[in-house]
């Protein structure tokens, strides 16, 4: 991990504890003048510290962990969620989740997210459809089952 990134991850642990510990037990509420303090940043910085301070407040009002306020500079309120993620109740999800499959060969193989499947190889040929044609009851179904049987012919 570069230190960039490492540096971000720092102050998004740093944002979200100073919204949980800042924050007003009636209100919820918590400065951005106090956060920004907190993470180490400068709060009379209005340029890069301030832009910085945004995304981070941006990432995680995505991830409904604080709403940001309108009524004051900076000011965010912690979600229970984000109560949650700092109290470590709650696993930590830096992305929302996504899955990638890559496939070479898929003779065989299962799809999805699932643990176990299960899969029942029958053989298949045409002589098992006109067998079933030939117990069909009902004139339409009898005529559905040979046109699916002719446009596979």
């Amino acid at each position: 991990m570069t230190d960039e990134f490492r540096e971000i991850r720092e102050l998004r642990e740093k944002f979200m504890r100073a919204v949980y510990d800042l924050r007003d037990p009636n209100a919820g509420l918590a400065m951005g003048r106090q956060i920004k303090e907190r993470m180490g940043l400068d709060p009379a910085d209005f340029g890069d510290d301030d832009d910085l301070y945004m995304d981070i407040a941006q990432y995680f009002d995505q991830l409904d962990y604080i709403r940001r306020r309108s009524d004051g500079y900076g000011m965010v309120s912690i979600t229970a969620l984000g109560i949650q993620y700092v109290e470590g109740d709650l696993q930590r999800r830096d992305a929302p989740g996504s899955v990638t499959f890559n496939v070479q060969n898929a003779y065989g193989s299962i799809f999805g997210t699932q643990q176990h499947a299960e899969m029942n190889n029958v053989s298949f040929d045409f002589t098992t459809v006109e067998a079933e044609l030939d117990r069909a009851q009902a004139q339409e179904e009898h005529q559905a089952l040979q046109a699916a049987l002719w446009r596979q012919g």
